[in-house]
């Protein structure tokens, strides 16, 4: 019933009213509701290595390189932000250099193994440097703890992240591994290399303020747990 037609239904009940009741006002309300199911974006990342084959990590000699590109996915519907963690061994003391000439100790952490991308020299020194490709960017310094070394990086040019978008991939971090030239007791603690992948949505605002640095995004992923 339309506002019109209930107001001309209603005017001579009105006029009787006023009459005999004097000062009584009758208030007429109407409630409403529209329910709309939403449903919220997200988004699945996974990590893969197409040409990493477990067989080729056993038995490895110093020196040797194996296939190993890890490479981020996402399979979702909204646009992310990725990073990939590597974590490995690392030695300061029993190295090699590349002569077979004993190194009593280093002075900063080497990792047991070092990253090789196809086009690029590999980092031959003893340093904490690693190779990747262009799409990449390290996030803050090496971090070692309880004899691991653990790197971040953030899929990202000049110092800004790259949104992955539904049903893309990235370029992979790194082509192959090399298993580095240390001295033999250097390998007794040998562990496995970790990659790890993770995600979070592209559209981050703080305060009102965009955030898409590398470092600003991985803070905040590490403040949510």
């Amino acid at each position: 019933m339309t506002w019109s037609r209930f107001r001309s239904f209603a005017s001579p009940l009105a006029l009787i009213v006023i009459m005999f009741i004097g000062s009584t006002i009758a208030y007429f309300t109407s409630t409403d509701a529209v329910i709309n199911r939403l449903q919220s974006s997200n988004f699945d990342i996974i990590l893969t290595e197409s040409n990493w084959n477990p067989a080729d990590g056993q038995n490895l000699m110093p020196n040797q390189e194996v296939n190993k590109n890890p490479v981020v996915t996402n399979l979702e519907n909204t646009d992310a932000f990725v990073f990939i963690t590597v974590k490995m061994a690392y030695e300061t003391e029993l190295m090699e250099d590349i002569d077979g000439k004993y190194l009593d100790e280093s002075d900063v952490p080497i990792p047991l193994y070092k990253f090789v991308v196809e086009g690029k020299t590999p980092d031959t020194k003893y340093t904490t440097k690693q190779t990747v490709h262009d799409s990449w960017e390290l996030v803050g310094n090496p971090v070692t703890e309880n004899n691991i070394i653990t790197y971040v990086y953030a899929y990202a040019e000049n110092d800004k992240m790259t949104p992955l978008g539904k049903g893309e991939s990235t370029p992979p971090l790194f082509d192959k591994i090399k298993l580095w030239n240390f001295n033999e007791n250097a390998y007794n603690h040998m562990e496995d290399i970790i990659v790890e992948a993770t995600g979070i949505q592209a559209e981050l605002v703080v305060d009102g303020q965009k955030i898409d640095t590398p470092y600003q995004v991985w803070d905040i992923i590490n403040q949510s747990g």
